[in-house]
C-alpha cells in the first residue's frame, strides 16, 4: 500500500518540479505569472489548494495530476528567453531522472523494497522529457514543450535571416534596427548555430 502511496507522490512532485522549471524560467525573464496549475476536471469533487500570492499569482493544486500548466502574460521576450522558458521544465524532469537514477544506483541494496519505485520513478522522468521534447500540438490542449521550443527556435531564424539578408542589402528597416545591434545580430547567428 505505501508502495503505491510512495509512487503517487513522486509522480505528483515530478510534474510540480517539471511546471516550477517554467515557473522560475518565467520569473527570471521578468514574465508576470497569473497561474500556476496542477489539477484536472475531476478536481471539484476533490480537495483542493487554491492560494494567491502578493504579486496576483494563482497557485491551484488538486490531488489529480492530469493537467499542469503555467500561465503567465510574456510580452517582449527575446527568442531565447522563450526558448528558456519552454525548454527549462525538461531539464528540471533531466535532473530528477539522475536523482532518481543516482539513489537507485547507490543504494541498490539498502533500499530494496522501494528500488523498483525509484527505477520507475527514474524512468517516468526520462519519459516526461521525451514526450515534452516532441513537438505536438492538439487543438483541446496547450502544445508540448517542444512545440514551443522549436517554434521560437524556427521564428528565431526567420527572424535572423530577414535581418541579415537586409543588412547584406544595406537596406536596414527600422524593425530590425530596432531589434539587433550589429553584435547582437552576431549573438544570435551563434545562437541559432548552436543549437
Amino acid at each position: 500500500m505505501y508502495e503505491s502511496l510512495l509512487f503517487f507522490i513522486i509522480l505528483y512532485l515530478s510534474i510540480a518540479i517539471h511546471e516550477y522549471g517554467h515557473y522560475k524560467a518565467m520569473k527570471d525573464h521578468g514574465v508576470p505569472i497569473k497561474l500556476f496549475y496542477i489539477g484536472s476536471k475531476l478536481s471539484k469533487y476533490f480537495p483542493r489548494y487554491k492560494r494567491i500570492n502578493s504579486d496576483g499569482t494563482i497557485f491551484y493544486f488538486s490531488p489529480l495530476p492530469i493537467k499542469a500548466f503555467v500561465l503567465g502574460r510574456a510580452s517582449n521576450l527575446t527568442q531565447k528567453a522563450y526558448m528558456d522558458i519552454a525548454i527549462r521544465g525538461i531539464k528540471h524532469n533531466l535532473y530528477l531522472f539522475l536523482f532518481f537514477l543516482f539513489l537507485v544506483v547507490t543504494f541498490y541494496v539498502t533500499l530494496n523494497k522501494i528500488y523498483d519505485i525509484l527505477a520507475i520513478a527514474s524512468l517516468m522522468n526520462l519519459v516526461f522529457a521525451i514526450s515534452n521534447l516532441l513537438p505536438l500540438k492538439n487543438k483541446n490542449s496547450f502544445p508540448t514543450d517542444g512545440y514551443e521550443y522549436f517554434r521560437a527556435k524556427k521564428d528565431a531564424t526567420k527572424l535572423y535571416t530577414q535581418c541579415d539578408t537586409m543588412n547584406k542589402k544595406h537596406k536596414i528597416t527600422e524593425l530590425c534596427s530596432k531589434l539587433f545591434s550589429g553584435k547582437e545580430l552576431e549573438d544570435l547567428k551563434i545562437f541559432i548555430n548552436s543549437l
